[in-house]
């Protein structure tokens, strides 16, 4: 009973402990999944955010671009300004480096001649933004301004003149309206590129500010995902502790039920043997009991056979003695077999 009763507990545990090595392997499993899923993901995550690194370079790219179209062009009007008065000003900005204007030219917008040539260096380009375009439409008013100056300071020249300047006048007045066209034309055109200019700042700043945005979130996703693929990596390292500890008692288990069974056969081979002793000692109390009783049946017979006879008195004192000493074996004998019957009653009730 007490082995079958171990055996079937042994079984019932060994069954539940394999049950969870089972459900341990599943959530690995499971978690391994969950681990490649993740490693997907940050993989796409880590393609997005370099993806966004290059738009904010190509970005970054077009605004120094954008920047240095606008210093130059801030730079041209500045070079007018401060090389000559007019409209030849503005027709020379076009052309900066090259040939410069000829005498007649200058003659007819009355402008002092001058021996040498040089170039005229504007101010450092400034750094901002903002402070380029400011200084950019500053200098654009006083453009117009002084245009409009010299406009009525000629209109004031032409009326003062005879009848036979007519043709001169008439020449230089178309003169004068190319060059004030192409300097409003020049001037519209600058416009034009400081609004489109602006504009394009503005909309790749957005742009830019929406992938900052952007390159937060993914660098807070990929955080994210970084701390769950720790928390994965710890929980299938507790997981497999714990299996290779359900191993070990399952393995610690198995010797014990060895040990156990080991026991228990050696625990029915010493039972065995104590039935065995039982049987032998039953045996030897029916032949010592059938002794005594022949003995007894030999001691009344000699008695009669004494009584009969007349047996002198010296004799039957021995005859006495004897039966006395035989009777006194017969009970240690007894005593003994007793004794050791205890014993192996006892020692098969404990087994």
């Amino acid at each position: 009973k007490w082995q079958r009763l171990f055996f079937t507990n042994f079984f019932i545990v060994f069954s539940e402990k394999e049950l969870e090595i089972k459900i341990l392997q599943d959530q690995i499993q499971k978690l391994i999944q969950e681990n490649r899923e993740y490693l997907e993901s940050l993989k796409e995550a880590q393609d997005t955010n370099r993806l966004q690194n290059e738009k904010m370079v190509e970005q970054r790219l077009i605004i120094n671009q954008l920047n240095d179209k606008l210093e130059k062009m801030a730079k041209a009007p500045a070079s007018n300004g401060a090389s000559g008065d007019g409209p030849a000003a503005v027709i020379s900005a076009k052309r900066p480096y090259s040939v410069p204007l000829t005498k007649s030219l200058m003659q007819m917008n009355n402008i002092p001649l001058r021996l040498d040539s040089r170039k005229v260096h504007t101010s450092p380009p400034m750094y901002s933004l903002s402070k380029v375009i400011a200084g950019f439409q500053t200098r654009n008013q006083i453009m117009m301004e002084h245009i409009e100056e010299q406009d009525e300071v000629l209109h004031y020249c032409f009326s003062d003149h005879s009848d036979d300047d007519d043709e001169n006048s008439a020449k230089t007045r178309r003169k004068f309206r190319f060059r004030y066209q192409a300097s409003s034309s020049y001037i519209t055109e600058g416009k034009d590129v400081q609004q489109n200019a602006s504009v394009d700042i503005e909309f790749i700043k957005k742009s830019q500010i929406i992938n900052v945005q952007k390159l937060k979130n993914s660098e807070l996703k990929l955080i994210a995902a970084k701390q769950k693929m720790n928390e994965l990596t710890l929980n299938i390292r507790m997981k497999e502790e714990l299996i290779k500890e359900l191993v070990k008692t399952g393995n610690d288990a198995r010797s014990v039920s060895q040990q156990y069974s080991l026991k228990i056969t050696q625990l029915e081979h010493e039972a065995e043997q104590a039935k065995t002793d039982l049987a032998e000692t039953q045996k030897q109390l029916q032949e010592l009991e059938n002794k005594e009783l022949r003995d007894m049946l030999k001691s009344q017979i000699t008695e009669r056979v004494q009584k009969k006879d007349g047996y002198s008195k010296t004799e039957s004192s021995g005859i006495c003695t004897q039966e006395i000493h035989k009777n006194l074996c017969i009970i240690c004998k007894k005593y003994k077999i007793s004794h050791l019957v205890s014993q192996l009653e006892n020692r098969y009730l404990i087994l």
